[in-house]
């Protein structure tokens, strides 16, 4: 009776006629194809784009397709490069102008890009982020690529506003002039993330300074979050005009070299003097720390600081005298420092043939500006521990004075406090005398100088502890 059905013409299109069951081979299929992962839920695979499976082969305007596919179908929010290499001989161009919104970022991950050997332009990036509308850059990541630049080029561009751009997991090796760069043409943009990043290079000379590379040239006073990166012998390994970002447990390294002191002193990180960052936790190698005014801002600014480094290690190799730590380089004359931190860091001059390094908070008058010493607040540099040949610094100046009957005890501390500021502010002052002291009282005179005060002539010893302005106000 099923056959005569299935002669008569009355199964279904498609299906195996009626009295005939399925083979082994067709059941195992179909239920293959049930349970396998949709394309839409795993993302686009770069594999349906190239048209060659040779690495070197150049497929820009396949890598293009790929990418323009990734914005216009609302199903897809990963291009999986599928651990391939692709070669580019251009900037691959992603213009966000027309992308959909989605819930999360639109990702590409997992490959690598290489540079041509004909790759044009040093300063030309692997990848560019872009919107021909001027809408802000939304939502983009890379996650879990190499981008092999060969000093040929350099690596990621954000070119224009943004919002929540997210680098996370590359490796980034021998990038030219920069790594990542932001710039913003005056516009605003938050929220950039570089995190687990590895900023390396098989080809720089040992020590970085020799470089021209940037391997982070942040071009924004938002937030972001610098975290857990590893950027070895880049000239400078952070730059901009930034604020409000979390700058915490990467390894900033400089490379070193023998036999010298160190005398050509390039930033390892460069701000600008209005920066609310929090550098924490982080290894800085062999470099220093520059608060430079105006840097990337418009105008000046007549107070300069605003950033707190906490628990970090910093390092100089066989420094001179000149070396320094973290480096003030006001604009303008008669500057003042603000709500500043520098607390329990660990300081360190390596190598026997280094000289003391006399200043580790330094003013840098090279740019034609001055720190005026009485200004200053809400500052406070305590609590570092210095190793090697590094003379101490800290915004508590200690005073033991022996007293011998008189009411006036001159104070001197110059040469002691950091940034050259004046310590005006007695947070502590005890007396173990033979009489009553009667009232005491620190009064300042001019620049590090003044004089402890006591209301009767006795004999004894006073303690003094000077802070450096107004520091006491943390607490």
């Amino acid at each position: 009776a099923a056959q005569g059905l299935a002669g008569a013409g009355l199964a279904r299109t498609g299906e195996a006629p009626l009295g005939r069951l399925p083979d082994a081979d067709m059941v195992l299929a179909q239920a293959g194809a049930a349970n396998a992962p949709r394309q839409a839920q795993e993302g686009l695979r770069i594999s349906g784009f190239l048209s060659s499976d040779d690495p070197a082969a150049h497929q820009d305007d396949q890598v293009v397709q790929a990418v323009a596919r990734l914005k216009a179908d609302g199903r897809f929010s990963v291009l999986d490069l599928e651990g391939r290499t692709v070669t580019l001989s251009r900037t691959l161009d992603i213009d966000d102008s027309d992308t959909r919104a989605f819930s999360k970022p639109l990702r590409i991950i997992n490959g690598t890009f290489i540079a041509a050997d004909s790759w044009p332009d040093r300063n030309r990036p692997l990848i560019r982020f872009f919107s021909s509308t001027k809408s802000r850059i939304s939502r983009w990541a890379i996650e879990g690529v190499k981008l092999k630049c060969a000093n040929r080029a350099s690596a990621i561009l954000v070119d224009g506003s943004y919002i929540t751009m997210r680098f996370r997991w590359l490796d980034i090796d021998d990038p030219a002039l920069f790594a990542i760069r932001t710039r913003l043409h005056g516009e605003v943009a938050g929220n950039l993330r570089v995190e687990y990043c590895d900023i390396t290079s098989s080809s720089a000379d040992e020590l970085a300074s020799k470089r021209e590379l940037i391997a982070l040239d942040l071009d924004t006073d938002h937030d972001g979050k610098v975290f857990g990166n590893r950027i070895a012998k880049a000239r400078t390994a952070l730059r901009g005009a930034i604020g409000s970002f979390l700058i915490s447990h990467n390894h900033f390294w400089q490379g070193s070299d023998t036999g010298m002191p160190r005398s050509d002193w390039t930033p390892l990180l460069h701000f600008a003097g209005l920066s609310n960052n929090v550098v924490a936790v982080n290894y800085l190698d062999n470099g220093l720390t520059v608060l430079e005014e105006g840097l990337g801002g418009g105008g000046e600014a007549p107070t300069m600081g605003f950033c707190q480094f906490i628990a970090n290690i910093f390092t100089l190799a066989q420094a001179d005298a000149n070396g320094t730590f973290v480096q003030v380089r006001p604009a303008g004359s008669g500057r003042g420092l603000a709500n500043m931190l520098i607390l329990g860091n660990q300081i360190r001059n390596i190598g026997r043939e280094g000289e003391r390094v006399l200043r580790p908070f330094s003013v840098d008058g090279s740019a034609g500006g001055s720190i005026d010493p009485t200004l200053g607040t809400n500052l406070r540099i305590e609590d570092n521990y210095f190793r090697g040949k590094v003379q101490p610094q800290s915004s508590t100046i200690e005073k033991f004075i022996d007293l011998d009957k008189r009411k006036s005890y001159p104070v001197d501390v110059t040469g002691q406090t950091p940034f050259d500021l004046d310590a005006d502010v007695a947070t502590s002052i005890a007396v173990r005398a033979d009489g009553d002291p009667g009232s005491l009282w620190y009064k300042r005179a001019s620049g590090k100088r003044g004089s402890l005060q006591l209301g009767n002539p006795v004999r004894g010893r006073a303690y003094l502890a000077l802070t450096v302005n107004s520091a006491g106000l943390f607490g």
